[in-house]
């Protein structure tokens, strides 16, 4: 299951600006508006570990632990 969901992630990416011009372009349509803001929600996704990397980096997590590696996942 992990498996799908990584290469559904890697096709999201890979594909992530003709997504964003196409939702763009629904919510135009439907509202008839122009986009003034965009909001961008950024969360952490803690793990059970020691090690850091590129990805992985110590950090203060919304559980209130402070020494375990978290990413940090961002989101528009």
């Amino acid at each position: 299951m992990l498996h799908w969901l990584y290469r559904t992630l890697d096709i999201l990416a890979d594909n992530k600006e003709s997504i964003e011009k196409h939702m763009y372009n629904q919510r135009i349509s439907l509202f008839n508006t122009t986009v003034d803001l965009v909001f961008y929600d950024v969360t952490t996704l803690a793990f059970e570990t020691q090690q850091t990397n590129e990805i992985l980096q110590m950090g203060y997590s919304k559980d209130k632990k402070f020494n375990e590696s978290q990413i940090v996942l961002g989101c528009q």
